[in-house]
This record gives structure tokens, C-alpha cells and sequence, in this order.
């Protein structure tokens, strides 16, 4: 039979916590190396992953800051993309002119496209636009029945 002290240890034996080791060097290092990995994958993914774009045409959401030349008078005008609730792109265009909400935002390919539509004293008129992202910059045109005008932009901090 055991003796009561050589029992207590039996049973107690198992339960006994580890003592924790000081960590190696090689650890530290490679925690460090880790940490330094992951700071550069943030940093390398620049302006666009901080964005964290999650569906594509994603790179278009936020206000652009638009500038044209009609028939020798640039044109000002903010173009504002947004995704909606139920996960359809969105937008609107406001200038000196007037604002207006965006038509048939589609993206596909790289490619924004929108139809807009004005009331002038003619009557209402659809322009269509496509726009493409460039450097961080937005180029793109729209298509009036008097034929099509280039714009480009930049996008506004935020």
C-alpha cells in the first residue's frame, strides 16, 4: 500500500504546471521577422488597400473632383460614387450647372460607365460617360449628341 505523501504525489503529479523557459533568441527573431513582414505587406499595399476594396469597382467609390473643356470653358463638377445596401454602385454629379443622380452605373472590366440626364431648354438630354482609373487619377469621356468631350480628375481627400 502507498504512503499517504508517495499517494498525495501520485495524484498530484499530473496536474503540476510546467515552469515556463525564457524564450530563445532564434524566437525573438523570428517575431520580429514576422512583425516586419507583415508591416510591409500594409505599406506595399498602398492607397487602394487601405480602402479595403471588397467587390469590384470598388476603386471608383468617393468623390472625384472633375475638370473639362467645352467649347473653351472648363467645367468644374464633383462626380460622387457610392455602393448602395444592396450592393449596386450609385452616384451623382453636381456642378455649377445643376446635380443630377447617376443612371445604369455598370462596371465591367476596369470600366465605369453611368448615363446622366439633363433638362435643357431643348428638352432632357442623356450624356453618357466611361471612366477608367489611371495612377490614381480618373480619366474618361462623355457622349453628347454634339459628339464627345474628354474629362479627367483626381480624387478628393477625405
Amino acid at each position: 500500500m502507498m504512503q499517504p505523501a508517495a499517494m498525495r504525489d501520485h495524484l498530484i503529479r499530473p496536474f503540476r504546471i510546467r515552469q515556463e523557459r525564457p524564450m530563445r533568441m532564434s524566437s525573438i527573431r523570428f517575431v520580429i521577422a514576422g512583425a516586419l513582414f507583415t508591416a510591409t505587406a500594409l505599406i506595399a499595399s498602398g492607397p487602394i488597400g487601405a480602402r479595403a476594396l471588397q467587390h469590384p469597382g470598388d476603386e471608383f467609390i468617393g468623390t472625384w473632383m472633375i475638370e473639362m473643356n467645352m467649347r473653351g470653358n472648363t467645367i468644374n463638377a464633383a462626380l460622387t460614387i457610392l455602393r448602395t445596401e444592396d450592393g449596386e454602385l450609385a452616384g451623382s454629379w453636381s456642378s455649377d450647372r445643376g446635380s443630377s443622380d447617376l443612371q445604369d452605373v455598370k462596371y465591367e472590366d476596369g470600366k465605369l460607365t453611368f448615363r446622366r440626364t439633363l433638362s435643357t431648354p431643348r428638352g432632357e438630354m442623356s450624356i453618357d460617360h466611361e471612366a477608367r482609373i489611371k495612377d490614381d487619377k480618373i480619366e474618361g469621356s462623355m457622349k453628347t449628341p454634339r459628339g464627345s468631350t474628354p474629362f479627367s480628375g483626381t480624387r478628393e481627400e477625405t
